[in-house]
């Protein structure tokens, strides 16, 4: 039984903020460059639908990792809550079999499909021996695995690894 709610902060870590920052720079100058080439007369020229493509493509990838970026991790008495703009992944904690730390993780994650540093790391990605696990980290430090029954095996970044510490009792206690 956990004894309070309490929320966890997952902040971004300097290489994240870094990708991302130089990500919305790269994509403001192509923004720039695809809008001033569509005031230019095209003389009967296809590079305006070029330009459109490229745009709806970058707000798209813009929009989607920022819309799922992880915004907290929160513990109530019988949810571990991962919470983002659009969704909260709620995992009970009868469900959760086994947590690991960041150095009891192996080897560098295989990203299947997600984001890997644009607002986080958030995805599918192949983990060694753990095979595909599901990210909701926003930092490479105080990475937390958890294993769950039946809902499949999460990664999370909470900047307090006291989360760590307080799902550990949770799990030796039931």
């Amino acid at each position: 039984m956990i004894d309070t709610e309490k929320l966890y902060k997952a902040s971004l870590d300097t290489k994240t903020k870094w990708i991302t920052y130089i990500f919305l720079l790269v994509m403001g100058g192509l923004l720039y460059k695809s809008f001033e080439a569509l005031q230019r007369p095209s003389y009967g020229s296809n590079n305006s639908s070029i330009y459109v493509i490229i745009i709806i493509i970058l707000l798209v990838i813009l929009v989607n990792s920022w819309i799922k970026k992880v915004q907290f991790y929160q513990l109530t008495e019988d949810l571990l809550i991962i919470k983002t703009f659009h969704e909260q992944i709620k995992i009970p904690l009868y469900e959760i079999k086994h947590i690991h730390e960041n150095n009891q993780i192996p080897g560098g994650p295989i990203r299947e499909i997600g984001t890997k540093g644009l607002f986080g790391y958030r995805g599918r990605y192949f983990l060694g021996q753990w095979g595909y696990v599901n990210f909701f980290a926003t930092q490479k430090k105080n990475l937390i695995l958890i294993e769950t029954l039946n809902l499949g095996i999460f990664v999370i970044s909470p900047d307090d690894m006291e989360l760590f510490n307080r799902l550990q009792n949770y799990i030796e206690h039931e």
